[in-house]
C-alpha cells in the first residue's frame, strides 16, 4: 500500500522540487507536504476532512487551514512543567499549523504503515497525548485546535489508524475541545499545483 502511495505522488508530481526525488517515507511525504502548503500551493479546498468512524467527508481542509499561516515541520510540542513534558514534551509533531492570528493550531499526524506510538489504549497512545496537547491548548489564546490524522486512501479503507482516533477523541470528551479529521494523501496530491 505504501508504494502504491509513492507511485501516486509520482504520478501526481507530488515529488521535491529541487531535487525531482520521489517521496519514499513517512518523513519525506511530510516535508513535502510542509514545503508545499508553505508555498500556498495547496488548494486546501479540494482536500478532504473525513469522519474517522464513517470516513464519510465532513469538511474541506480550507475549514481549518487559511493564508497567511505558517506550517512547521517536526515541531517539538512545548511544555510548562514536567507534567506536560510527560505527556508530549518528546513527541515532536509531523506537521503543525498554526493560524497568522494564532487562532487555530492544526496537528498533522502522518501514518503511512507505522503504528501508532506509545501506549496502545486510548487514555495515552500518541493521538491521545496529541489531543491533550491541543485540548490544553484551548485554556489560552486558541480558539480552535484539531488533530488530523493523514494516512493513504486504501489503509484508511482498510480501516488502519481509524478505531484509534476515534476512541482517543472520545476518552475524556477529547472531541469536544480538539476534534479529530482524516486526510487522505491522494486528496492533497490531487490539489496541490506542482
Amino acid at each position: 500500500m505504501k508504494e502504491a502511495l509513492f507511485e501516486y505522488a509520482q504520478r501526481h508530481g507530488f515529488c521535491d522540487p529541487l531535487s525531482g526525488c520521489v517521496p519514499c517515507s513517512e518523513t519525506n511525504l511530510t516535508g513535502l507536504l510542509s514545503f508545499y502548503a508553505q508555498r500556498q500551493a495547496i488548494a486546501w479546498e479540494r482536500v478532504g476532512l473525513y469522519d474517522c468512524d464513517t470516513f464519510t467527508r465532513t469538511a474541506s481542509a480550507a475549514d481549518l487551514i487559511t493564508y497567511p499561516g505558517v506550517f512547521l515541520s517536526e515541531y517539538v510540542l512545548p511544555s510548562r512543567d514536567e507534567r506536560e513534558r510527560s505527556i508530549w514534551g518528546s513527541m515532536p509533531a509531523d506537521l503543525l499549523y498554526i493560524s497568522a492570528n494564532l487562532a487555530t493550531v492544526v496537528v498533522f499526524e502522518n501514518k503511512i504503515g507505522g503504528e501508532i506510538g506509545y501506549e496502545p489504549g486510548p487514555e495515552t497512545n500518541q493521538l491521545a497525548r496529541q489531543l491533550d496537547y491541543l485540548v490544553n491548548l484551548r485554556t489560552g489564546r486558541v480558539e480552535r485546535a484539531a488533530l488530523i490524522l493523514i494516512s493513504a486512501r486504501t489503509m484508511l479503507d482498510a480501516q488502519w489508524y481509524r478505531r484509534e482516533l476515534s476512541e482517543s477523541l472520545l476518552h475524556n470528551n477529547r472531541h469536544s475541545n480538539a476534534p479529530g479529521y482524516l486526510m487522505t494523501w491522494e486528496d492533497v496530491c490531487d490539489a496541490t499545483a506542482v
